[in-house]
C-alpha cells in the first residue's frame, strides 16, 4: 500500500508486531542489517542511526500465504518512522516514511 499527502487522514497504522526487544540478540542484528539496507538508500544525514532507528517502540510485523512466490508484507514501526515492504504478484513496493512527511503527519499509530 502506497500513501500519498492526500491520504494522511485516512492512514491508520495498526498496534501490532513483535517489539524489537522481545528478539534474541541475533534476531536483532537481522532487523539491524535490514534497516541498514534500507538506510543505504538515502541520503546519511537525513537519516536516523540505525540504533535510534531500532527503539524500545519498534515493532516488526509479518504476514505471508506461506507459499513460496505468493504476496507477503512486512512493516518495521518504532512510533517516528515506518519502513513498508509488499511484494504482490512479484511487483514490491518498499519505502521508509516519516511521522513528518512534507511538514505533516502522514500516519497515526492507535
Amino acid at each position: 500500500i502506497v500513501y500519498s499527502e492526500q491520504d494522511k487522514d485516512q492512514v491508520k497504522v495498526p498496534d501490532e508486531g513483535i517489539y524489537f526487544s522481545d528478539f534474541n540478540l541475533e534476531q536483532q542484528e537481522l532487523v539491524r542489517e535490514l534497516v541498514a539496507e534500507y538506510f543505504r538508500n538515502f541520503n546519511p544525514a537525513e537519516m536516523p542511526t540505525i540504533n535510534a532507528f531500532c527503539n524500545k517502540q519498534l515493532r516488526f510485523f509479518y504476514v505471508d500465504s506461506r507459499e513460496k512466490g505468493k504476496p507477503h508484507y512486512y512493516r518495521l514501526i518504532n512510533g517516528q518512522q515506518i519502513i513498508e515492504y509488499e511484494n504482490y504478484d512479484n511487483h514490491i513496493h518498499c519505502f521508509w516514511r516519516s511521522d513528518n512527511d512534507f511538514g505533516e503527519k502522514v500516519y497515526k499509530v492507535k
